[in-house]
């Protein structure tokens, strides 16, 4: 198998096409599949929307989604586009899984598909999404000014922040968790390689910041709270 997100982590640098042909050619070479993963494709707020990798070679492309992001979370089900042959196979180790998920949630889903209010649903949110990331930048950028970059921002519900000459050890962090604010450090998210010192640095700087459930007064007040704590 290989796996394939659109983008990195930290940056979400998209993927270019020729990038996209050549994986999926190396894949009909070796007679292997590509997972792609598109979880939050539904609410990209900046550029033209991505073609999925799927849509380019649907034989050799597994292409997985979540309604937890795009609907909620408390629903706990997602989804997965298979090429034919694999149907059968997938279908039967589900089974062996848990038998089933949820039959009346499943046909819930696609009546609310099939008559359009997924899609009123999806546009009503990207823009609420998008007013919060606007407010969550210009807050950081009024504060903190040149001594913080964004990146990640594209889409998602999420960002990262980089602080300059900040470092965010387990001291730092519950003085922040100490202040009411649930932020998660980019060093979670990555293996260590102790010779990237670049790398090292950049991600012990960054914090995570989620905005998907965060109205735009407790943005304003949080980041507030973090100046402080942080100057």
């Amino acid at each position: 198998m290989i796996f394939a997100k659109l983008s990195k982590f930290q940056d979400k640098v998209i993927l270019p096409i020729k990038r996209r042909i050549e994986m999926i050619q190396y894949a009909r070479k070796h007679n292997n599949y590509i997972v792609e993963d598109d979880y939050d494709s539904e609410f990209r707020f900046d550029g033209n929307p991505i073609q999925s990798m799927q849509n380019l070679d649907p034989a050799h492309v597994i292409y997985v989604g979540t309604f937890s992001k795009t609907f909620m979370p408390s629903l706990r089900m997602g989804y997965m586009v298979l090429p034919n042959v694999l149907c059968s196979e997938i279908e039967k180790a589900k089974y062996i899984a848990d038998i089933h998920s949820p039959i009346l949630d499943q046909l819930v889903m696609a009546k609310f598909i099939e008559f359009g209010f997924f899609d009123l649903h999806l546009k009503k949110m990207r823009n609420i999404y998008l007013k919060r990331r606007n407010h969550l930048i210009k807050c950081l950028k009024d504060l903190f000014g040149d001594s913080v970059s964004i990146s990640g921002a594209d889409a998602g519900m999420h960002l990262i922040a980089t602080f300059n000459n900040i470092y965010f050890d387990k001291i730092l962090m519950q003085k922040i968790e100490d202040n009411d604010l649930q932020l998660t450090p980019v060093s979670k998210h990555y293996l260590h390689d102790e010779n990237d010192i670049y790398n090292k640095l950049n991600y012990h700087s960054s914090l995570i910041f989620g905005y998907g459930n965060t109205d735009l007064d407790s943005i304003q007040a949080g980041i507030k709270r973090l100046y402080k704590i942080l100057y």
